[in-house]
């Protein structure tokens, strides 16, 4: 099971965002927002959190599905560091 307020408290907004562009059903930004406040992420306002999104899909990190309006893996997508050492579930 994820602990997912581990990984909020613990990772950067870039590594999480990079997590949620593997998942199948991917949130877009709204979802996303709403995910990072839920679990009262304390590193960042949603101003930072949509400059950090729309860096990552600048830099072809991350991409947004049109059709869906979710985001995915972009060609420049590497895996987080917490994702390799499997730190959360």
């Amino acid at each position: 099971m994820l602990k997912a307020d581990e990984m909020f408290k613990n990772e950067s907004a870039e590594d999480i965002i990079k997590m949620l562009a593997t998942l199948k059903n991917a949130p877009g930004f709204p979802q996303m927002d709403r995910l990072f406040s839920r679990h009262k992420w304390p590193n960042t306002s949603s101003y930072e959190l949509i400059l950090t999104y729309q860096r990552l899909l600048d830099t072809g990190v991350i991409q947004t599905d049109t059709s869906l309006g979710r985001m995915r893996k972009g060609p420049n997508w590497t895996e987080p560091p917490f994702m390799t050492d499997k730190r959360y579930g």
